[in-house]
């Protein structure tokens, strides 16, 4: 833990100061007991402190003995001598010095590696020309690897004060100090540089260093400028003269083209006049002679239709008489041979007793008797199959089934077919709507979705429920009971969170507590994928929006930014959440809202459009915005601890990593990409449990792999120094700050 964060909190600077004492009390070294000493009696006797409140002086010693790469035991005292002098300019009116807390961690920050007090570089002028103070820290580290500061203070602070006239912005003014300061380090003649970036400025500012004799010349240039204005006024009145003659004569030249050209317009329009009249006989001349050409194959096209009509109609009634004819003498025929099957059949009956009696049956069924004499199926060697259909049908009839008979020896008989009446089958799904879920059935309205039911009583059953399911190894993220909050309350909760953070599991742990079915929809492309459509046989493509509409689920509008916007809106209809909502589905079905119907949506963003990291994004409509409840969901540390448990070192270097990231976007570098997720975490532990990848791979491909070189080295660089040596992860940030190297080298040549 750094000293910033250390003492941040006011509550407890005492505690810390105590323990700071505590520590000095103990120690053996007797520079260290001198300056303890002397602090003990500034506890004691606040008036001879230096530095107030007393708390400053255990942060300044805390932060020296930590940082013992600068300060050595005997250098304490110096030390927090020159500290007490920083103090009088940091803080000019002690503990009532405005933004008091700020200008305190920045004091501290000053005992850092290579900062001011360890080097002895403070400059109160040169500070106070800061307006906000962490710009002077922001100078102090970009300057510490300069070892010759000290030795340029006389150009550096004389360039400051030259450059706060001139630089009305802050930010631009710190800009311009560091450049220039860097300039002078890195120069070996700092002095060359100071008097450059001076005359810059006065440049900038309009101001030259003007001689006598540059004086002269410039009244000599001007002296020429006067010559050459009188000799360019003579000549503009010499062209002035001429223009006017020109005029003149541009007017007299104008008069006359106009008359030569209102000759030849009145010329011309007489002879359109004679061409246009001679086109117009001409024209109906022509049209009357298509006329009666017209008429006259209009009328020969008329006779020779009716001709041929004529004759294709007795053609079709010689042929209709044909067919009448003989469809008679079949019928006639029929009749005929119909008696000889009939004859044919009681002959061969007549040989069994049992078939007598069976006979009696088929006789006493008219229906049957019908369907025989509409046999339609009969050649001159199916006799047999005849006899055997006629038995399968009298069993059918029949109380008790028939004894088989035997079969007739008796020559085949010749039976012509007739026709079939035909019979047209309309499939069920041509009368009109058809429910392709009939498996589905209606699901009780759900206890903790029952809205009679008073909210307390619901809620406290269902975190008995979560209870037992986190007794079993279930892990919930913080956001959890929120989102389960906004579903029972019909709130139409939107999930936003990045890729890979555990949205889709956590809809999922919800449906599972609640006892009710979720579908994932997907995202929205087109109206069908909320609505379904009619197909081309007339029936209808059931939606899973339709089914949990219908049946009680959870829909699951996942990527609800990814979706088509014109379509999204569909979802407004859904979202009222009124008792006796119902909706009419393209397939003319009206549908009331089952009382367990919720809608879930989830997104990378807040709905307003694309961002660095999901560029494709649509902006949701505000109508489905305003319907939403929006809620940010993030990555949950509990959850990935619980997933790496048996690895606490990849678990620690995982959470510095995504620590680094935050660092990079709070520093304005925008966006941070290639973010660890928790499904990122999940890989990472099936590899380990498999040994599949080593460690080098996995750094490689989940941390390294694809990422810029500046944005490694600061990564690295981060987590590197928010690591302790004692910490567990300490060999896997080693071995990622080398293989960073590496790369940076590789890619370097």
């Amino acid at each position: 833990m750094s000293i910033f964060t250390k003492w941040i909190g006011k509550s407890d600077r005492k505690a810390q100061a105590d323990a700071v004492m505590r520590t000095l009390e103990k120690s053996t070294d007797d520079n260290v007991k001198e300056i303890y000493e002397r602090l003990k009696v500034y506890r004691e006797k606040p008036g001879m402190a230096v530095m107030r409140p007393f708390y400053l002086y255990t942060a300044c010693m805390e932060a020296m003995i930590g940082n013992i790469k600068e300060f050595k035991s005997r250098d304490y005292a110096k030390a927090l001598e020159y500290a007490e002098e920083v103090y009088k300019t940091v803080f000019p009116y002690e503990e009532n010095t405005e933004d008091f807390e700020e200008l305190f961690l920045i004091f501290l920050e000053f005992f850092d590696e290579n900062s001011a007090i360890a080097r002895r570089i403070f400059n109160p002028v040169f500070y106070n020309l800061y307006n906000n103070k962490q710009n002077y820290v922001k100078w102090l580290r970009a300057t510490a690897k300069f070892s010759a500061i000290g030795g340029n203070e006389v150009f550096y602070v004389p360039y400051a004060i030259k450059a706060r006239m001139f630089y009305y912005d802050e930010e631009q003014f710190a800009a311009n100090v560091l450049e220039v300061c860097l300039r002078m380090f890195k120069s070996s003649n700092a002095k060359l540089v100071y008097e450059e970036e001076v005359a810059r400025l006065e440049h900038l500012a309009g101001i030259y260093n003007v001689d006598e004799a540059r004086i002269i010349s410039v009244e000599q240039r001007l002296d020429t400028a006067e010559t050459m204005l009188q000799r360019a006024t003579e000549i503009l009145k010499v062209a002035e003269q001429r223009l006017k003659t020109i005029d003149t004569v541009t007017a007299t030249s104008c008069q006359s083209v106009k008359e030569i050209c209102d000759t030849e317009i009145t010329l011309a329009q007489a002879r359109l006049s004679e061409i246009a009249s001679a086109m117009q006989r001409d024209y109906d001349s022509f049209v009357e002679g298509q006329k009666q050409l017209v008429l006259y194959e209009k009328q020969q096209l008329v006779e020779d239709t009716f001709a041929a009509a004529e004759k294709k109609l007795a053609e079709l009634q010689r042929l209709a008489q044909l067919a009448v004819n003989s469809a008679n003498m079949e019928l006639m025929k029929l009749k005929s041979d119909s008696g000889e099957v009939m004859g044919k059949v009681r002959s061969f009956l007549a040989d069994d007793e049992k078939l007598k009696s069976l006979l009696e049956t088929v006789n006493s069924n008219s229906e049957l008797i019908d369907k025989m004499e509409r046999l339609v199926v009969l050649g001159d060697s199916n006799l047999d199959a005849l006899e055997q259909k006629l038995q399968e049908s009298v069993a059918a009839e029949a109380p008790k089934p028939a004894e088989p008979a035997q079969k007739a020896a008796e020559a085949p008989v010749v039976v012509k077919t007739v026709p079939a009446e035909k019979t047209v089958v309309v499939p069920e799904e041509a009368h009109g709507y058809v429910d392709h879920h009939e498996d589905e059935t209606f699901a009780d309205i759900n206890f903790f979705l029952n809205e009679t039911v008073p909210f307390r009583s619901r809620w406290e059953k269902l975190q008995e429920r979560k209870a037992e399911m986190e007794a079993n190894g279930e892990w919930f993220h913080e956001k959890f009971d929120d989102i389960l909050t906004a579903v029972i309350e019909n709130s139409n909760p939107y999930l936003i969170g990045p890729s890979g953070c555990g949205k889709t599991y956590l809809v999922n742990q919800i449906a599972k507590l609640l006892g009710v079915e979720f579908i994932d929809i997907g995202y929205i492309n087109e109206e069908y994928d909320i609505l379904g459509f009619q197909t081309a046989n007339g029936g209808y493509s059931t939606p899973n929006f339709y089914r949990c509409y219908k049946f009680g689920k959870i829909a699951f509008c996942d990527e609800l930014d990814n979706g088509n916007s014109r379509a999204t809106v569909k979802l407004n209809s859904f979202l009222s959440n009124t008792e006796d909502a119902c909706y009419n589905f393209p397939n003319g079905e009206s549908v009331m809202r089952h009382p367990n119907f919720r809608i879930i949506g989830a997104g990378n963003t807040a709905g307003n459009g694309a961002d660095s990291n999901y560029n494709t994004r649509e902006k949701i409509e505000e109508s489905v915005q305003q319907r939403f409840m929006p809620i940010y969901v993030g990555y949950d540390n509990r959850v990935e601890q619980e997933i790496l448990k048996d690895y606490e070192d990849w678990f620690e270097f995982v959470v510095r990593f995504r620590a680094a990231t935050d660092a990079w976007s709070k520093n304005s570098y925008g966006d941070a990409a290639g973010i660890i997720t928790t499904r990122d975490v999940s890989k990472i532990r099936k590899y380990l449990d498999n040994g599949s990848f080593d460690m080098d791979r996995i750094l490689q491909y989940q941390f390294i792999q694809t990422k810029d070189n500046s944005y490694l080295a600061f990564l690295a660089d981060h987590i590197e120094k928010n690591t302790d040596k004692d910490a567990k992860c300490r060999k896997i940030v080693r071995t990622f700050a080398n293989m960073v190297a590496m790369k940076r080298k590789a890619e370097a040549y």
